[in-house]
């Protein structure tokens, strides 16, 4: 059995994920490299959830750019810290 993408027909529904410790990291090296790769005739970027999509022919391909990091690892130390001073 293949897995893939669910309810797709296409007889190469792939799906894949590709992960950077940044949205930064993955925007800057990642998508660009894509970018490069992959026609833009046959290759989108959804900015709203980080998935870039490849059509053609019978292949549907859906990957999703992942970074590690979240909003709450991005508070500074200070922040998460003890604010007391030693003494």
């Amino acid at each position: 059995m293949r897995a893939g993408l669910p309810g797709r027909t296409a007889s190469a529904a792939l799906a894949g994920v590709i992960v950077r410790n940044t949205l930064s990291q993955l925007t800057t090296t990642a998508l660009e490299t894509i970018k490069t790769v992959i026609p833009p005739e046959i290759m989108s970027y959804h900015v709203s959830n980080h998935t870039v999509r490849i059509r053609f022919n019978d292949v549907d391909s859906e990957w999703i750019l992942l970074p590690l990091d979240t909003p709450d690892k991005r508070t500074p130390a200070a922040v998460t810290g003890d604010s007391r001073s030693p003494g």
